[in-house]
């Protein structure tokens, strides 16, 4: 069985036949003899002989070691064991760092090239760069709680070099801005050294969880770089972010398949800018920038500790050597106490349940799991955990919060289809479950459960401001402007996913941060205005252009206000 992880052969064994097989022992008495014995502490010819012994060993030893680190300053794991060190205490004593920014820039011979447009002309690939990343800093350093976010910055060609060390946002910006007048891009692009140096940054700053973000314009010499970043998940909590800069990644097939490859590998997403035009690259920078904001409030307020998830392919289920857990289950269903106060209460009777053991997606939020209900024919949801340690007093508070927010998105959504007229899309029916598990604190588990979309899954549109350019997105953005226009800019409704005509997980934004730890407040409005671009949806639908809404809290009114995440 797989729990059987406490057995094992008994250790004395080993010792013993480790006794019984002592003859080197027994064997040395009859060479030297009792006399032996006695010859040794006294004159001690041995000691005198084997002094000689380790002594060259110990002087040959330093020669050894030395040249090696001489001759291994270039490689990049030396550096990054170095580098960390030096800012090292310094990173330590920082407090209340909660988000760890890793910028990780490609310095290869071709980011020399002056085929960037902007305003002023023609500028290098590399000089682009770090004006976007400049940029974005500066917006970092501006905004509420700057201390909480520490930033790292790592070169890289053939090798790679740690240039910031859990620097402050301030600092970096101005750090950023004369490491670009010395950069010299040469030679070729090898993505693990990179991705390696990485590893010793995120061993060496301490923060909740970690933000890298791979810039590069090629195709790689080297092939370790998916490998490097499963690797870097797995021991990190991080996402990994790729930024393909330049026509290169688009045409050559192993660039853009490697850069896709490494964010899908790190929890993250791939950006193509085919086009050399710095005010794209400053747009994608923008949208970052709106998730290192969204990752810094969801970890703001009281510490919590993260959670250890192994995960599966997304098409597990339909694998027969897949592990899953059975749990009697009850299913909580919502209903209005005495005081007119929605609560959630177990229903009657238990359900068989199937709980696959590894997660086949992790979020920002929550980790996702297939999930069976035996009830006649098997029923296949997708059932959600937080990716957090909770109290136990606060699980069912987050479970509650879950589905006030879903129950209200798709009230939005039936609004703005009977206002189009159309039948138009809908969200999949959410429920809870409790599960009987004596392994866990209180003995139950609370699940919050969503029908499985067998169909092409995809993310139209972010908490972050993230917008997908498909034509298939532009219903959930009519939506999404529908939702804060009605609401006269004191909420959206975003993080529309699924499919077309079948949408799941969404996330509301508002002014009062009402919405649990996943509302970003008036940063998540302004990141949705500051991308969205209206359409025909939008048009038909007499919705005034962004700049045109205000935000104006009062004159929002709720049939029954939101339960916050982590209620006091």
């Amino acid at each position: 069985a797989a729990c059987g992880l406490g057995g094992g052969m008994p250790i004395q064994a080993v010792k013993l036949e480790w006794h019984a097989s002592s003859p080197a022992v027994k064997l040395e008495p009859p060479e030297s003899g009792p006399a032996v014995k006695h010859e040794r502490p006294e004159p001690g010819p041995a000691v005198k002989r084997e002094p000689p012994e380790p002594g060259p060993a110990v002087k040959r030893e330093p020669p050894e070691p030395g040249p090696a680190v001489k001759r291994e300053r270039p490689e990049p794991d030396p550096a990054v064991k170095r580098e960390p060190p030096e800012s090292g205490p310094a990173v330590k004593r920082q407090r209340g760092v909660e988000v760890h920014a890793v910028f990780v820039l490609d310095q290869s011979a071709s980011m020399k090239r002056e085929d960037v447009k902007a305003p002023g002309g023609q500028i290098a690939r590399s000089d682009a760069v770090f004006e976007a990343v400049g940029t974005l800093l500066e917006d970092q350093a501006k905004v509420a709680c700057a201390a909480a976010v520490s930033c790292s910055l790592v070169l890289f060609n053939d090798t790679a070099k740690v240039v910031l060390c859990g620097s402050s946002l301030a600092d970096a910006a101005t750090r950023v801005r004369s490491v670009a007048q010395e950069a010299t891009p040469r030679f070729g692009t090898k993505y693990g050294p990179a991705l390696e140096a990485v590893d010793g940054l995120l061993r060496a700053v301490a923060a909740g969880t970690s933000i890298v973000v791979f810039l590069s314009d090629g195709r790689p010499g080297d092939h370790t770089a998916v490998s490097v970043t499963e690797d870097l998940v797995a021991k990190h909590a991080c996402e990994v972010h790729t930024v393909g800069f330049g026509p290169e990644t688009q045409l050559n097939a192993d660039a853009r398949c490697s850069l896709g490859a490494i964010a899908e590998a790190g929890n993250g997403r791939f950006f193509d800018n085919a086009k050399l035009d710095l005010g794209t690259l400053r747009s994608t920078f923008t949208v970052l920038s709106s998730s290192v904001t969204a990752t810094r409030l969801t970890l703001s307020g009281p510490k919590r500790e993260l959670r250890e998830f192994k995960t599966e392919a997304a098409d597990a289920w339909q694998d027969d050597s897949a592990v899953w857990d059975e749990f009697e289950a009850v299913q909580m269903l919502r209903k209005v106490d005495a005081a007119g106060k929605l609560r959630l209460v177990a229903s009657k009777g238990t359900r068989t349940v199937r709980l696959h053991s590894k997660a086949f997606a992790v979020g920002a939020m929550r980790a996702a799991h297939h999930f069976f209900i035996k009830d006649g024919d098997e029923k296949h949801l997708v059932a959600k955990e937080s990716r957090f340690k909770e109290r136990y007093v606060d699980r069912l508070r987050v479970a509650q919060a879950f589905l006030e927010q879903h129950e209200e998105a798709r009230a939005c959504l039936e609004a703005f289809n009977a206002a189009r007229g159309s039948a138009g899309p809908r969200f999949v029916e959410a429920f809870v479950y409790r599960l009987s598990d004596p392994g866990a604190p209180g003995g139950f588990r609370y699940l919050l459960a969503e029908e499985f979309i067998d169909a092409a899954f995809a993310k139209f549109n972010g908490n972050d401001g993230f917008v997908n350019p498909a034509a298939q997105a532009s219903v959930a953005q009519a939506f999404s402007h529908w939702t804060l226009h009605r609401s006269c800019g004191a909420s959206v409704v975003v993080d529309i996913q699924g499919a077309p005509e079948l949408w799941t997980d969404p996330q509301t934004n508002s002014q009062q941060r009402c919405f649990g730890s996943g509302d970003l407040g008036a940063d998540g409005i302004a990141a949705f205005s500051r991308t969205h671009v209206c359409n025909s949806h939008c048009a038909a639908l007499g919705l005034p252009t962004l700049p045109a809404v205000k935000a104006e809290p009062a004159a929002v009114k709720r049939e029954r206000p939101p339960v916050p995440l982590f209620a006091k």
